[in-house]
């Protein structure tokens, strides 16, 4: 397993994301604006790793 250091999401500051509305919990639509980058972290996984659920 190794982490990786870049950024998969960058650039996405100013977009506006809409969810779909999900009647099983109850949970509206709603539209978000991604107004800042806080962080991300991605760790790298075999597909042994994936099949196993993740890492151990």
């Amino acid at each position: 397993m190794h982490q990786v250091t870049t950024p998969f999401l960058a650039s996405l500051e100013g977009s506006e994301i809409t969810t779909d509305a999900d009647p099983y919990v109850s949970l509206p639509a709603q539209t978000w604006i991604i107004t800042q980058h806080l962080e991300e972290s991605a760790l790298l996984m075999s597909q042994k790793e994936v099949e196993r659920h993740g890492p151990v």
